[in-house]
């Protein structure tokens, strides 16, 4: 029998707690915010990510 494993990446808007729960995996996005290089939700939480999109649109 094969094994299927549902995968989605860290921009879900689903709680974390509900996706561990189903077994979900979580593959976070790598970003690059003004030549900075930034994994989301390992290095840089969504609210910090939007404070530094906001810093470069205001420059």
């Amino acid at each position: 029998m094969k094994s299927i494993k549902i995968v989605t990446d860290s921009t879900v808007d689903v709680p974390f707690s509900v996706l561990a729960e189903h077994g979900v995996e979580v593959v976070p996005l790598h970003l690059t915010v003004d030549g900075e290089a930034l994994i989301d939700r390992v290095t840089i939480t969504p609210e910090q990510f939007m404070a530094k999109m906001k810093a470069v649109l205001d420059e």
